[in-house]
């Protein structure tokens, strides 16, 4: 190997290992930038629901069904195997969406007199 064809590959090695560094760090300084960006949601006094979600065509209880307070689902959860649950929600939340995935759209209860 000639003395030209090593010193361009010698330049060509580190010319790779300074694009490879400076992506890094550029990676690293907006993955930062995008880290200061997110906000905190806010804390909101909340209050304990509990229920139980049956079938209403055999009466079973039914596991494995997404309760959460409707249009927030930060305040969700899931039913036990035996249908119930216990969630808790903003106290200015009268409504829970129930969502079963064998079935076709979800539903709404209103907990406003619990």
């Amino acid at each position: 190997m000639s003395k030209a064809h090593r010193v361009c590959l010698c330049f060509m090695a580190l010319a790779a290992f300074g694009i490879s560094t400076s992506y890094a760090q550029e990676a690293q300084e907006n993955e930062t930038a995008n880290e200061r960006r997110v906000k905190k949601a806010p804390k909101h006094e909340t209050r304990t629901v509990k229920g139980r979600v049956i079938d209403s065509a055999n009466g079973a209880p039914m596991g494995g069904v997404r309760v959460q307070a409707l249009g927030m689902n930060r305040y969700s959860t899931l039913t036990n195997e035996d249908g119930t649950y216990e969630v808790e929600i903003p106290v200015f939340i009268n409504t829970v969406y129930v969502y079963a995935p064998e079935y076709k759209e979800g539903w709404t209860g209103d907990v406003s007199a619990i």
